[in-house]
């Protein structure tokens, strides 16, 4: 999993899934170093800035060099911001959408998580329950009760949004 924004406009953001596909090195006195890592994101879209950044290779790879960052007292911190990611939090997918998943409501503990978590896939095929409590789906109590508050109304009292005239036609 990608761990910082590298680039938002190409979406290779916080969060993005992945596998190292290629690990390209440079030697230098005899020492290999690491340049890049080539990754295979799961989702095809982002980063199609950052592909074909090796010469000779024809892959759909999203090359990432290392980052920087400044520390205290003058030190400074070089790594490939990745990390190893087999789950994540309901906090880190909320906006993602994804074909298949397995959720565990086990650690829920706000109104709405669950929501934010069973409704990430594309198709309930692809959804995968672990630890199933129904007590653990609710809403927040203020909502709830606003919404017993709130008035029905009929449809027929609803005004449409788009309303047919009939037809022009301009020449």
């Amino acid at each position: 999993m990608v761990t910082r924004n590298l680039d938002v406009e190409d979406g290779i953001v916080n969060g993005c899934f992945g596998k190292i596909a290629n690990i390209v090195t440079k030697t230098k006195d005899g020492i290999a170093t690491v340049q890049m890592l080539g990754l295979q994101l799961d989702n095809l879209n982002p980063g199609q800035k950052h592909r074909k950044k090796v010469q000779g290779e024809e892959d759909v790879l999203v090359y990432i060099e290392r980052s920087e960052e400044n520390l205290r007292k003058g030190a400074v911190r070089r790594q490939f911001p990745i990390k190893l990611a087999y789950a994540c939090t309901a906090h880190k997918v909320q906006g993602m959408t994804m074909q298949s998943a397995v959720v565990s409501l086990k650690k829920i503990f706000e109104p709405g998580m669950a929501y934010i978590a069973l409704s990430r896939t594309t198709s309930l095929n692809g959804l995968h329950f672990m630890d199933f409590d129904d007590k653990k789906i609710y809403a927040d109590p203020e909502i709830t009760a606003s919404l017993h508050t709130m008035r029905r109304a009929p449809v027929e009292e609803i005004m449409p949004l788009l309303q047919h005239v009939g037809t022009k036609v301009l020449l």
